[in-house]
């Protein structure tokens, strides 16, 4: 881009270059959003190996008998509480058996999100695919889709739908 492409304050006068930099923060959002998912999938395996071992009845009861130990080191009205609202340690035991299942849900879905994002960059960049530009933009601005990512992911999904909801921008795309 040389000097007479872009205006006094060093932005791209051009309207397809407008779309370039955001672009590219959405792809950075995209491949942090993904390592976090790989990182919640691998956790969710290793989550899974522990709870193998809870199939075993003998090691089911060992697991309930140190909650129990645990629990009782708590005062007398916090483990009453915890006992009225239904957290036994037999449904503890049960809950934990459950978790990997989360974690890999979870994963898996931030991971297709991430995947959207980056796809939304570079098809932004290309001025390729309007819809998908405008769909990666707003899944980047979703804190729960994000992840960790939120502190990226809001200002940049902003800034892309800003740059992307300009008449002259839309004009770019085929």
């Amino acid at each position: 881009m040389s000097m007479a492409d872009e205006d006094s304050y060093g932005r791209a006068s051009d309207p397809a270059g407008k779309t370039n930099l955001p672009g590219i923060f959405l792809i950075v959002t995209g491949i942090v959003n993904g390592l976090f998912a790989v990182w919640v999938l691998y956790a969710g395996t290793n989550l899974t190996r522990d709870v193998q071992d809870l199939k075993d009845p003998e090691k089911r009861k060992e697991a309930q008998e140190a909650l129990e130990k645990e629990m009782a080191k708590h005062p007398d009205d916090e483990r009453k509480q915890l006992e009225q609202m239904g957290w036994t340690p037999e449904r503890i035991v049960g809950f934990m058996e459950k978790l990997p299942g989360g974690f890999f849900a979870y994963g898996g879905l931030v991971l297709v999100a991430s995947l959207f994002v980056v796809l939304a960059g570079i098809r932004m960049m290309q001025h390729g695919s309007y819809g998908l530009a405008i769909f990666g933009s707003i899944l980047a601005l979703i804190p729960c889709v994000t992840s960790p990512c939120c502190i990226l992911g809001i200002p940049f999904g902003i800034w892309s739908l800003v740059v992307l909801m300009s008449p002259e921008v839309k004009t770019t795309f085929r």
